[in-house]
Order: C-alpha cells, then sequence, then structure tokens
C-alpha cells in the first residue's frame, strides 16, 4: 500500500485516525457497558454483511484521516503557539516566559544553546518550546545571510539534491507524526472522560483513558522536540549548502564576500517584490553539469 499510496498520509492520518476511531468506539460501548453485546452481535452476522460493514469502516476512517492530514498545519501552528482569540493572554504570557530565559542564555553566554532552540532576536520569540525551534530555523537564512526564507525558499527546493529533499522530508514526517499523535490523545483523553464521568463508568475506566491519553500526548510533545531540532538542522544545511545556486540559477554575480552577498539578497527581494530590475548585469550561465560515458 506503501507503494501506491502516500506513505505520509497512511502513516500520520489514516493509521492514528484509525486508532482514535477505533479506541473510541471500544471505550463508548464500555460505558454503556454494550461492548460483549455489540461483538456477539458482530459474529452472528454473515460473512458478506461482515465484508460490507469493514468496507464502510475504512471509508469512514479515511474520511476522517483526510480532514485531519488537511488540518496537519494547523495542528503544527498550535503546538508552535500562534494563539489568539481566548487564548491570546496565555501567548503572551508563553512569550515572556521564553523572553526570560533567552536572556539568561544570553547572559551567562550559552550561544550552543541559543542556536538550536532559540531566534536571535528577542522579538521573534514564540509562545512554546516547539515554536521558538522552528522559528530559530525559519529566522536562520535572514540572520546569517540576509536571505528572505519566504521569497528564497520556493526558489532553492527545486535545486535541492534527492538526497537532502528525501532527509528533510523525513524529518518533517516524524515532526507531524508526533504532533498528530499528541494532538489526537489529547482530544480522545478529553472526551472520553467527559464521556466516561457523564455515564458514571468505573473509576479504573475514566483513569486508564484520561490519564494514559494525558500521558501519551505529553510524551508525543515532548519527543516531537527532538525531531523538530533534527528537521531544523537540516533546513539550516540546506541554506548553507546550496544558497547560492539560487543566485547562480538567477544570473546574479556570485557574491566574494558576505556583505555582497547581502547586497545580492537584497538586490533579489527588491525585484521579486517591487519589481525593480536588477542593479548588476546578469552573469554567464553556470557550466553544464558534466555527463557520464
Amino acid at each position: 500500500m506503501t507503494g501506491v499510496l502516500d506513505r505520509r498520509f497512511l502513516r500520520n492520518s489514516f493509521a492514528l485516525s484509525l486508532a482514535f476511531i477505533v479506541l473510541g468506539g471500544v471505550v463508548t460501548l464500555a460505558g454503556m457497558g454494550q461492548l460483549g453485546a455489540v461483538i456477539a452481535t458482530w459474529q452472528s452476522w454473515p460473512t458478506l454483511t461482515q465484508l460490507l460493514a469493514v468496507a464502510g469502516f475504512i471509508a469512514t476512517v479515511w474520511v476522517v484521516a483526510a480532514v485531519v492530514q488537511s488540518q496537519t498545519r494547523s495542528i503544527t501552528q498550535a503546538f508552535e503557539g500562534y494563539w489568539r482569540g481566548p487564548l491570546r493572554g496565555l501567548r503572551r504570557y508563553g512569550e515572556r516566559r521564553h523572553r526570560q530565559l533567552l536572556d539568561e542564555l544570553l547572559s551567562q553566554k550559552k550561544l550552543s544553546e541559543i542556536y538550536g532552540r532559540y531566534p536571535l532576536s528577542r522579538n521573534q520569540v514564540m509562545a512554546t518550546r516547539l515554536g521558538n525551534i522552528l522559528r530559530a530555523a525559519e529566522r536562520y537564512p535572514n540572520d546569517r545571510y540576509g536571505a528572505d526564507t519566504v521569497l528564497v525558499w520556493p526558489r532553492l527546493y527545486p535545486l535541492l539534491p534527492d538526497n537532502v529533499i528525501t532527509s528533510m522530508a523525513q524529518a518533517r514526517e516524524s515532526l507531524e507524526f508526533l504532533l498528530v499523535l499528541s494532538a489526537l490523545a489529547t482530544a480522545f483523553g478529553a472526551l472520553s472522560g467527559i464521556y466516561l464521568v457523564v455515564m458514571a463508568a468505573p473509576i479504573w475506566l475514566f483513569l486508564l483513558c484520561f490519564w494514559g491519553a494525558l500521558a501519551i500526548a505529553i510524551l508525543a510533545y515532548r519527543s516531537s522536540l527532538g525531531a523538530a531540532l533534527l528537521y531544523a538542522e537540516v533546513l539550516r544545511s540546506a541554506f548553507d549548502l546550496y544558497r547560492l545556486d539560487v543566485l547562480t540559477n538567477m544570473r546574479l554575480p556570485a557574491p566574494t564576500a558576505a556583505s555582497a552577498e547581502r547586497e545580492r539578497w537584497t538586490e533579489l527581494t527588491d525585484l521579486v517584490l517591487r519589481n525593480e530590475p536588477l542593479p548588476q548585469p546578469y552573469a554567464p550561465p553556470p557550466d553544464p553539469a558534466p555527463t557520464k560515458d
């Protein structure tokens, strides 16, 4: 199936949605005391009816998984700390807290920790640890080279070698899997906990569903931080190694110094955003790649 269908969809959306729906159904039936009766009814159905029921169930899971996949970006942004409305106060508290942590690291000159976990500017600090890790990677091209990530990335990505794209996709897939798992576990714990309290279910079942799901959600989020660090480092490496290919393919003269490179990125930004002509003459086209005999 992974050869025909999208592996990321099967792993990050379909499998997690399947687990969420199955466990939700089991908890619902157990809370009503009907789990055994439903299993007996299922066993009494003829084979064709069972097959049709399974097909309908898989189709339902597929639809739910498609919805989950469409919300992956929103789930990631929620864990990053892009909170609005009633959660705006919590976002501001998280940002103040992480600014204080950043100030402490700066005072202690722990630059290695700041490099991977925080953006250089205090004004760019996010409300969560995950948000700061990803924001630091997003700001890296601008802080180091003066390149606008939003403008440069779509032009850099087609130039990357296949092995770099594969590494990037695998790191992103692992990060999204853990975040979706954490989100679904949180939703399952909250919904099942409320349902079991209303149904006056056994206390052990409530503790298992609510606290078990909460523990999985916390563990998945903490694990996502390591995946985010790996993904962020792959992004930085891609810019470090291949950013000048963008200038070469856009026929801009190769920079000979850091200040000249910043000027080139400024020229590129002005060209894309303001349609201002390039002040530099076109550089010679790059040499074609050598062919193998």
